[in-house]
């Protein structure tokens, strides 16, 4: 036999051993398993993660308005001036 296919005593009690092990909290820095946290402020924080700040957001939500508006405008003067430049 080889000895890739053998089961050793080592393996027995580390099989054994796990079996009765309780499982580890385990810390996740800012997001840990902490009872007393103020559960708004983490969802906050998850939403800053993953979108950037709020005040981030409101800028570029106003820029892309302002930017649409002006093409808008723009493509009004261009029709009228059609228009206006075509012969009936």
């Amino acid at each position: 036999m080889s000895s890739i296919n053998r089961i050793t005593f080592s393996h027995i009690k580390n099989i054994c051993s796990s079996l009765f092990k309780k499982d580890k909290i385990t810390p996740l820095g800012r997001w840990s398993v902490n009872k007393n946290k103020n559960h708004n402020l983490i969802v906050d924080y998850a939403n800053e993660d993953h979108c950037g700040s709020c005040g981030e957001y409101i800028n570029n939500k106003i820029d892309q308005e302002k930017i649409l508006k002006y093409n808008e405008k723009n493509l009004e003067i261009e029709y009228s001036s059609i228009v206006l430049n075509t012969p009936n």
